[in-house]
């Protein structure tokens, strides 16, 4: 059964993947996404929507997501929940920086 919220990982050469048609996903799955190691992780809201931008600078790719919690440190089995698509299409529009 789809979802209508969505893991979204966008490649920097601009190609778009849900990462599962789901509302959550684990904080190991966002590791593993990003294909990077935990403590290499960086993140931030984009603008006031609660939704945040995980990343890293050796990564071609950016997750989107809401975290369960605001932390410093998550928990391998700690949330991040999916966002609308509307969300994400408001987020991408070419109005400046995301963060």
């Amino acid at each position: 059964m789809s979802s209508d919220k969505f893991i979204f990982k966008i490649h920097k050469n601009g190609r778009v993947d849900r990462v599962k048609d789901c509302d959550n996903i684990t904080w190991r799955d966002v590791i593993n996404g990003l294909g990077i190691s935990e403590n290499e992780i960086e993140y931030k809201p984009i603008r006031d929507s609660g939704v945040y931008a995980f990343y890293a600078d050796d990564s071609d790719v950016f997750i989107f997501g809401v975290p369960e919690r605001k932390s410093e440190q998550f928990r391998e089995n700690e949330m991040v929940h999916g966002i609308l698509a509307s969300q994400f299409s408001i987020l991408s529009r070419p109005q400046g920086a995301l963060f």
